[in-house]
């Protein structure tokens, strides 16, 4: 029953079971079945295109790249208004279970928006059982954001 609730947990079915089945030559033995229904994997998640024609925006999310599970969400923006940065990019990569272990994960990320730029990548192992006792994490990035000071005239 809890190996059903963590591959429904996944982005990679919509419904998981799994049945145990007595081996009928061997009263030891017994057959595992794996049950499940796969969802569509690409989904696209927002686009958008003002009436103007001037700003389009599109991001699509791969639930299940290569076929490993991982999930790929990317972003594009484009703004002809802007002069200082007309494309802009962000990436996202989810790895839930690293070498097999599902209680640490993986996740790197790349913003390249005209007043952020960020890159970088954290682990972790939540709490995904009730048996688990211990949660922990961390994060390595670089972070640049452009400020802007504004001066109200008081005059």
């Amino acid at each position: 029953e809890d190996n059903d609730r963590l591959l429904r947990t996944t982005n990679l079915f919509q419904d998981a079971r799994v049945v145990v089945l007595p081996d009928a030559r061997n009263k030891q033995d017994v057959d595992i079945l794996v049950l499940t229904q796969d969802v569509w994997s690409l989904v696209p998640t927002d686009a958008g295109l003002n009436l103007a024609g001037q700003q389009f925006s599109l991001t699509l999310q791969q639930r299940n790249f290569r076929g490993w599970g991982h999930t790929l969400t990317t972003r594009f923006f484009l703004d002809n208004r802007d002069t200082l940065q007309r494309f802009n990019f962000r990436g996202d990569y989810f790895i839930p279970s690293i070498r097999q272990n599902w209680f640490l994960a993986f996740n790197a990320y790349f913003n390249h928006f005209r007043d952020v730029k960020q890159y970088g990548g954290r682990l972790n192992r939540d709490f995904i059982r009730p048996t688990t006792q211990y949660a922990y994490g961390g994060e390595l990035s670089f972070n640049r954001f452009r400020n802007f000071v504004f001066y109200r005239n008081t005059d």
